[in-house]
């Protein structure tokens, strides 16, 4: 919680003079670091061809939240977006019931229904209407919701926490690079903008938590503890608006504010119930 909490918090400027592709690049390319050295330090190389057809696939997904994250990012707080987060319990609850046929209790639907009426709040403008500059934000979490399933069964059906992490983030940060080169041959971005040295450093502070944060998931899996885990990476969202207040001076309308505390605390129910 407290690496992708510190983590999202330094991206903010980054996404906002970048843009959602450099910035991905960095955030993916800067967090294989980490992941590389645990998977070679510890020579965990065991795997199912199932297992890297999950984590490729699921890679490219995780990439593409990014992507679309970091697009709301550009021009929205970091408070505000990195709050919908809390909406990824809600796509593991839903890839349970869809894909694994688990049950859907009553709890279940109560708590789903306050999510989406905290996502709704976290989203409007004063007036109360939707703010669709965080469409992208609301696609990129159902991305991560459905990578975090996909990187959690490739997990458990290999028994290897940290190599589905590797291959996952190494697959995706090619395809932001294929994705990036294809937007600069439209003539969408150029190409020829430098990176500063302070944006840079602060993309390798922020990729090498992400990082870290992505192989303790990895962890979490194969300990059988994603539920607990899910309900305290929930809270990282309160971490980034106290942080985003005090280093961006983040402001929030009074319905923004009761949406992030609806859903954190949904969030960490229905990771619970």
């Amino acid at each position: 919680m407290l690496f992708f909490a510190v983590d999202d918090t330094i991206a903010k400027p980054v996404s906002t003079k970048l843009g959602n592709y450099k910035s991905t690049l960095l955030i993916m390319g800067f967090g294989l670091v980490p992941s590389l050295i645990i998977l070679i330090t510890l020579g965990a190389y065991h795997w199912t061809p199932l297992s890297v057809e999950l984590s490729a696939v699921g890679g490219i997904l995780f990439a593409l939240g990014y992507i679309f994250i970091y697009k709301s990012l550009e021009t929205e707080q970091a408070t505000n977006t990195f709050a919908l987060f809390a909406i990824t319990p809600l796509s593991l609850l839903l890839g349970g019931v869809l894909l694994l046929k688990e049950n859907f209790s009553l709890i279940d639907v109560a708590v789903t229904i306050v999510i989406l009426i905290g996502a709704f709040l976290v989203t409007t403008k004063k007036n109360l209407s939707f703010n669709r500059a965080f469409i992208p934000a609301l696609l990129g979490n159902v991305c991560w919701g459905i990578w975090v399933i996909m990187a959690t069964y490739a997990v458990s059906i290999s028994n290897n926490f940290i190599l589905p992490v590797t291959i996952g983030r190494a697959v995706g940060t090619i395809f932001v690079l294929l994705v990036y080169l294809l937007v600069i041959k439209r003539g969408k971005e150029k190409s020829s903008r430098k990176v500063p040295s302070k944006l840079l450093a602060m993309g390798l502070i922020a990729g090498t938590l992400d990082g870290l944060g992505t192989t303790t998931l990895g962890l979490l899996a194969v300990l059988g503890a994603v539920a607990i885990g899910g309900a305290i990476g929930a809270l990282g969202s309160g971490v980034v608006a106290v942080l985003s207040r005090i280093f961006y001076k983040d402001k929030l309308t009074k319905p923004q504010l009761v949406g992030v505390i609806i859903m954190i605390g949904a969030a960490v129910t229905l990771s619970l119930v």
